[in-house]
């Protein structure tokens, strides 16, 4: 797979008027300064105006100000026992107003997190120190899976969640079998249901502080959206931060209960698995006979799958990122995906209803002779199992093996309803999106070392049924994709997790920059809102 450069939103300055910068590490704090009346410079300050990572690099923008007289030097302690100093500046370069520095890059030679120390010192007695935490690249762990948040009774939290209300679980520590989940980690994987709601609304899942420590806001986006007395699941990777929890805050009026079943967690070691993007790829379909025998599944009854060695898929892979679709349903129930030889787990990862097609992202570790079962919970009725893959996790060293970093704060990318600002780029295509056409978003440029984004997206206000797919730009894929992404009915708002690869085909009104595609296969159009949580890099 080709190289890309990570499209931040920054990046867009000028072509699209995006202010936002997101923050794929902890956020800059500063101690207090060291100065004199009698010193030239007694208000010298710096703060880190950004800070971002790779997989082994760290790209960091000092931003200085208070220098009113003399120059001064600005040195950046790495964390590791390097350090980098700039060369001088001046009083002219630098006022009470603050300027940003030129971006520096480091290299480290390890997967961690670190702690990086910017001093300004203008040789005359004025000196100020100002840190922030660098995490690079974090790799993936399967775990369980295990329901370890379950309102109703009381585990994990206790519920329901009131309108407002903000439920704090502790995920460092939990136990499944032989597994805990270690300290220490930077993200992790939770399938969170929404149940018992009295009104409608949405559900974010957040940290509340950053990995130093600091306290976060409830972000603007959201992961789940529901509607009165439905059963309704998403996929989320969350960071964590430095207490070892994630917060799920209520959006709306009325309560819900909240279920929260782990699949895994991301740490920054070498000894757990990079993941591999992929064109997505269609694995299984009832339907159709593909990957298992064409009659659907009925409840109480599972299929398995043969995911390692097929489709592009290593023998050795330890665990799929997939999209499973529930289709034709003759009655309402649950789908659990888990690896094959394991006991069937106590969790779900799809609930869906009579005559309704439902979709969500799952990550299944892969169990016995590569194989996922697929197991229908439902009491009565059948159901059709679609299942698209759009990568892998794998412990072998693969050309194109990417590490994961979750933005402290996630993101809104893109949202059809924009309303002229440019903040989301809303104003590229400002909706609803007509069904049957691509529509291209920037995603990198093409000597970037990012392989896939981790997206939530929404489908709102659709006036018709159909499905969204998130694809690889390419004029030459074809125009109806063989992959999707999210299900819908009319007047329905639908969310989904993606894994997003970016195409190696740009669009002319982009210049340089890579691209995915939205596609919506609809009667009607729709609303779009993408909010962007993470990236992999090599």
């Amino acid at each position: 797979m080709r190289n890309r450069r990570f499209l931040v939103p920054a990046a867009l300055v000028g072509a699209f008027g995006i202010t936002l910068v997101p923050a794929a590490t902890a956020e800059a704090s500063s101690s207090a300064a060291v100065g004199h009346a009698t010193t030239p410079n007694p208000h010298l300050t710096l703060t880190f105006a950004n800070s971002g990572s790779e997989a082994h690099d760290a790209d960091v923008i000092v931003r200085l100000a208070g220098l009113a007289a003399g120059s001064a030097t600005v040195s950046i302690d790495w964390g590791d026992g390097s350090v980098f100093s700039t060369e001088s500046v001046s009083a002219t370069a630098a006022t009470d107003s603050g300027i940003n520095l030129s971006p520096v890059r480091h290299t480290y030679t390890a997967l961690g997190t670190y702690k990086l120390t910017a001093v300004v010192d203008d040789g005359q007695g004025d000196m100020f120190a100002g840190h922030t935490v660098v995490a690079t690249g974090s790799e993936f762990t399967p775990f369980g899976p295990a329901r370890i948040l379950d309102t109703r009774k009381n585990l994990g939290a206790t519920g329901p969640l009131g309108s407002k209300g903000i439920a704090r679980l502790q995920v460092t520590g939990v136990h499944s079998g032989t597994q805990t989940v270690p300290a220490g980690i930077t993200a992790v994987v939770l399938n969170v249901t929404a149940t018992q709601e009295t009104a409608g609304g949405f559900l974010s899942v957040y940290s509340n502080e950053d990995l130093a420590g600091a306290a976060l806001p409830v972000p603007t986006t959201s992961n789940l959206n529901f509607g009165p007395s439905q059963n309704v699941a998403n996929l989320v990777i969350v960071p964590v931060g430095a207490d070892g929890k994630v917060d799920f805050s209520n959006g709306s009026a009325g309560s819900t209960h909240v279920i929260a079943d782990i699949a895994g967690y991301f740490t920054a070691t070498s000894t757990a698995s990079r993941y591999l993007a992929m064109t997505p790829t269609r694995i299984l379909d009832t339907r159709k006979g593909l990957g298992a025998a064409k009659p659907s599944v009925a409840g109480g009854h599972s299929i398995d799958v043969t995911v390692a060695g097929q489709n592009g898929i290593p023998s050795d892979a330890t665990a799929v990122a997939m999209n499973i679709t529930s289709a034709g349903s003759t009655a309402g129930g649950y789908i659990t995906a888990y690896p094959t030889g394991q006991a069937l787990p106590n969790v779900s990862d799809l609930n869906y209803s009579t005559g309704v097609d439902r979709a969500n992202m799952a990550i299944v570790p892969i169990g016995a002779n590569g194989r996922i079962t697929f197991a229908n919970g439902a009491t009565s009725g059948h159901t059709d199992l679609i299942a698209d893959v759009s990568g892998y996790y794998t412990r072998d060293a693969v050309t194109g093996a990417s590490t994961y970093n979750p933005f402290t704060t996630p993101i809104r990318y893109f949202d059809s309803r924009g309303t002229g600002t440019d903040a989301d780029l809303g104003d590229l295509y400002p909706g609803p999106l007509a069904a049957n056409k691509n529509y291209p978003i920037p995603v990198s440029s093409p000597d970037s070392p990012y392989t896939a984004m981790v997206y939530n997206v929404t489908v709102t206000q659709p006036t018709g049924g159909g499905y969204l797919a998130l694809d690889p730009y390419d004029p030459s894929y074809p125009s109806t994709p063989t992959t999707s992404n999210l299900n819908f009915s009319p007047g329905q708002t639908v969310p989904n997790l993606a894994i997003a690869t970016p195409g190696n085909q740009t669009d002319p009104k982009f210049g340089t920059y890579d691209d995915a595609a939205i596609y919506l296969g609809a009667t009607g159009t729709a609303q779009v809102v993408i909010d962007w949580f993470g990236i992999f890099s090599q």
